[in-house]
């Protein structure tokens, strides 16, 4: 069995039933996490605008998956966000809402081959709008933290 006494931590977003529920979370990492976010979130409107810019410009045949009008779209990528980041604390409640966000995201068309591509154009889209604030560091919190958000939403596809 892991301890702590070994500082072992595991990811904020990692949940996982069969026994590592004693392995305390990453509070560093729930720490710097929460402080890019915070100085992203004003600028949420810009980060969400570049990431649909980005990904529908890399990869154009995703963009009849969305609606013609992105207002509402935005807004709810710019919730989610603020869900997962808000929600690190409590694990098993974004959990459960990511894998309902991968269910409902199946109607949509969207596919698990889709979900990397999303990731870099969201890590992408962070880093645009960080600037110089973005370290190596946080690219690699975050490409952490989005690839485990996807594989809890794509879980989510499989019931």
């Amino acid at each position: 069995m892991l301890s702590h006494s070994m500082g072992v931590t595991k990811h904020p977003l990692f949940v996982d039933p069969s026994g590592l529920a004693s392995v305390p979370v990453d509070d560093a990492l729930v720490v710097r996490l929460q402080a890019s976010w915070a100085e992203l979130a004003p600028d949420a409107a810009r980060l969400v605008e570049r990431f649909y810019a980005r990904l529908f410009e890399a990869h154009p045949r995703l963009r009849p998956l969305f609606p013609d009008d992105m207002e509402a779209q935005r807004e709810k990528l710019a919730a989610s966000l603020w869900m997962v980041i808000t929600g690190l604390s409590a694990p098993l409640t974004v959990n459960e809402r990511l894998r309902e966000l991968g269910r409902d995201h199946v109607e949509f068309g969207a596919q698990a081959e889709d979900y990397p591509l999303v990731c870099e154009a969201l890590v992408g889209a962070m880093a645009e709008v960080a600037g110089s604030r973005w370290t190596a560091e946080l690219d690699a919190d975050w490409r952490l933290a989005v690839r485990q958000v996807s594989a809890i939403m794509i879980a989510g596809t499989r019931g």
